[in-house]
């Protein structure tokens, strides 16, 4: 599943390779950093705004990423918004990231859709999942699967499933590359799809991806791309997957 633990609002400044990557997090700051230069005002205020957090300020800090937000910061708003909550001013930090997330960013429209999936409003959670996806937070779609999964809406999790793994979402692509091998019935075509996704999947590490890419190339009749697999599952030494594997009859 997903959600091995309830959903947290995202951890600033620990990018995630499948989101952002340290390049493009350095990327943004340095942007940001020479408007500050250049003169931009809500740039310097939120530059001073993260040096004063990173020091512990957090009072003083709160105050300048409060002004950049106020200039037209969207990341400020964002990063206000993990700075209160961070000092357990809850209210303050759901209007930071309505306010990031109303403007566009995506880290701010997932964490209102965790505020809103914790309070228990799925609808308007997964609202927010998917805008966070479609402005590129892909784990919004993994969201939107894990859901429609746990509501049994299986039109939903296949067109979540899809979307999430074109866009790169690992759980996405170990999840719609299962649901292809289950529909195939024998088509290879089908299959191939399937196995692509999944094998992609189980490089990244994804324990059911590796399972499921030995039962995609067995059914091919690609026994030793099939083997490859069967070694990846051993390797994790995950005594659970190796046991269906065996009852499955690959070892």
């Amino acid at each position: 599943a997903f959600f091995a633990v309830p959903p947290r609002p995202v951890v600033p400044a620990l990018p995630d390779p499948e989101r952002e990557s340290s390049h493009e997090v350095i990327g943004r700051l340095h942007e940001t950093l020479e408007k500050a230069n250049a003169g931009d005002a809500a740039s310097e205020q939120y530059m001073k705004g993260m040096a004063l957090w990173t020091s512990g300020r957090t009072e003083e800090a709160l105050v300048a990423l409060a002004e950049a937000a106020k200039m037209g910061s969207v990341q400020a708003m964002k990063d206000a918004g993990d700075l209160t909550s961070e000092m357990g001013l809850h209210d303050e930090s759901r209007f930071w990231f309505e306010s990031g997330a109303n403007a566009g960013n995506p880290d701010a429209m997932w964490n209102m859709a965790v505020l809103s999936l914790n309070a228990g409003d799925l609808g308007t959670a997964a609202q927010w999942y998917q805008r966070s996806a479609e402005a590129g937070l892909v784990e919004g779609y993994a969201a939107l699967t894990q859901m429609a999964r746990d509501r049994r809406d299986a039109a939903a999790e296949r067109h979540w499933a899809k979307l999430g793994a074109e866009a790169g979402q690992t759980f996405c692509m170990s999840r719609h590359g299962l649901l292809l091998v289950m529909d195939a019935d024998g088509d290879v075509p089908m299959l191939r799809r399937a196995r692509d996704f999944l094998e992609q999947a189980a490089d990244r590490g994804d324990g059911d991806a590796m399972g499921m890419a030995v039962s995609a190339n067995i059914q091919l009749g690609d026994e030793a791309r099939g083997k490859r697999y069967i070694q990846m599952v051993l390797d994790t030494g995950n005594q659970e997957k190796i046991d269906l594997l065996r009852r499955h009859g690959f070892l």
